[in-house]
C-alpha cells in the first residue's frame, strides 16, 4: 500500500510516495537521489523526534497508508550530519479583504 511522506528541513519540503514495508535506509537513498547529499550524513526524525533505524520499515515506525494519505501525508524531519533539526513553519496568507468575504455579498431574492 502507498504511503505519503512530506519530509521537512528548513525551508525545504519534499513529498515522497512509498510502500510501508519501504526501510529507512531505502528512504535515505531516494533522498540522497534529490539533495545530492551522502546518505551517511542524512538522519531522520518522526514527528516524536525519534530517530529512524536503518533497517526498519516505515509501519514499524507507525506510518501506514491508512493513516498517511495525499491529502494529509505522514510528516518527518531530515537533517544533515550533526546540525540541529530545524523546521521553519509555513507562513500564514494575508488577510481577505472585505470586497472578497461572503458574509458582505447581497442575498439574491428568490422568485415565487
Amino acid at each position: 500500500m502507498e504511503v505519503f511522506l512530506q519530509v521537512r528541513r528548513q525551508k525545504t519540503t519534499i513529498f515522497l510516495t512509498v510502500n510501508e514495508n519501504t526501510t529507512g535506509k531505502e528512504l535515505k537513498a531516494m533522498l540522497h537521489g534529490i539533495t545530492k547529499t551522502p546518505v551517511e550524513y542524512i538522519n531522520l526524525f518522526n514527528a516524536e523526534e525519534k530517530a529512524f533505524d536503518d533497517e526498519k520499515s516505515l509501519a514499524d515506525f507507525g506510518l501506514l497508508s491508512s493513516m498517511c494519505k495525499a491529502q494529509n501525508p505522514g510528516e518527518l524531519v531530515m537533517a544533515f550530519k550533526e546540525e540541529p533539526k530545524v523546521v521553519t513553519p509555513y507562513s500564514n496568507p494575508p488577510e481577505m479583504p472585505e470586497v472578497m468575504r461572503q458574509e458582505n455579498a447581497p442575498q439574491e431574492q428568490v422568485a415565487a
